[in-house]
């Protein structure tokens, strides 16, 4: 008798903890908190992205203990299924979590090409590319270089803090003002800075006749992160056409 009540205790104790772990991440997740936990991991994840994951991970040991909850339950019928709700819930959260992340994924939009770029890997691999405003790439071949009017900004025109767990970056405009004076490129530097959540290494500009594109290179750890945004003049943001790791921009072409 003592040892059927241990093991029930303990199966109690067990979804108890189960349920706590719902509620916190749960509450991020429904809240679609956006801040960041740990900027600096090789994988930063938002708190609601990861909460998700985790939901996910933790769905089938909560179905597991529920179940078992429910069957060794000597409650009314009624009132055992309540062991049951929180694994529903679970799994309705993930449900939404993972629907969503498909049909973000294959959204039916119509791609255009924007611009053909040309990079190098550390390897000294050449490579060309056309990229597409959806975030495709295609391998394209050997092309000619635009002339473009180009401008670099490296780490020490950029300062970064940590605030609410997220890296906020801002200009260091006495040695940029020493550099341009351009104030479209002034503004698309203040457009990067708040678009990006880690310390900005290395910033290029490229205007291609009327056109605008930027490299980003961010200090992640592991990796050589490189993006590649196009400004949209008309809605005045900036559109991520494409991240590489480890790779060096040696052309454009439109």
């Amino acid at each position: 008798m003592k040892r059927h009540k241990l093991t029930n205790d303990l199966i109690i104790l067990i979804n108890l903890i189960g349920v706590g772990c719902l509620l916190y991440y749960g509450w991020f997740y429904i809240i679609h908190d956006q801040s960041i936990v740990n900027p600096e991991a090789m994988l930063a994840l938002e708190r609601w992205d990861a909460s998700g994951f985790a939901l996910t991970i933790g769905l089938i040991p909560l179905i597991i203990v529920n179940s078992i909850a429910y069957i060794t339950s000597h409650q009314r019928k009624g009132l055992s299924l309540l062991w049951l709700i929180p694994c529903i819930i679970c799994a309705s959260l993930v449900g939404h979590y993972w629907l969503g992340s498909l049909l973000n994924d294959h959204d039916e939009i119509s791609s255009q090409a924007v611009v053909k770029v040309a990079y190098q890997t550390e390897d000294g691999e050449t490579h060309f590319s056309r990229l597409y405003d959806d975030g495709g790439l295609e391998e394209v071949e050997p092309f000619a270089f635009d002339d473009v009017i180009h401008y670099e900004f490296e780490h020490n025109c950029f300062e970064s803090r940590i605030v609410d767990h997220k890296v906020v970056n801002k200009l260091n405009k006495d040695e940029i003002n020493l550099q341009v004076d351009d104030s479209t490129i002034m503004h698309l530097l203040e457009l990067i800075v708040k678009d990006v959540n880690h310390d900005i290494v290395q910033v290029e500009i490229y205007k291609d006749a009327q056109s605008y594109f930027m490299t980003v290179k961010t200090n992640v750890n592991w990796q050589d992160p490189c993006l590649f945004y196009q400004y949209i003049s008309e809605d005045d943001e900036l559109n991520c056409l494409y991240q590489w790791d480890g790779i060096d921009i040696i052309g454009i072409a439109l």
